[in-house]
């Protein structure tokens, strides 16, 4: 039950994001995503849900097909990565397109 109301909540979240660009089904404008969960820190207690809310995020934005998608958990969440997937992002957007970061941490 609460899986579900979460990735409903998810889902809309992604529908809102989406309109609030101004995407629809018709646009020719890509989409680059960044979705980031981390549970497990280094030096703090583990936090519990924050890798699952990521995953549900990154599955509504897929729904929308977005031209890329990159999802960082826990360990695979460092600096490095983000600022790497992020680059990358730029220089693959073109004027027009969206990028997304989402943060769950």
């Amino acid at each position: 039950m609460r899986r579900a109301m979460r990735q409903r909540r998810c889902k809309f979240v992604a529908a809102v994001c989406a309109a609030m660009v101004g995407l629809t089904v018709e646009s020719k404008a890509e989409t680059f995503a960044l979705v980031i969960g981390i549970d497990r820190y280094e030096h703090i207690s583990p936090l519990r849900g924050a890798v699952n809310d990521a995953v549900d995020i990154a599955s509504a934005i897929s729904d929308t097909k977005p031209a890329g998608i990159r999802v960082l958990i826990d360990g695979q969440a460092t600096r490095r990565q983000i600022l790497s997937t992020w680059q990358g992002y730029i220089d693959a957007a073109a004027p027009g397109d969206t990028i997304i970061v989402t943060f769950a941490g």
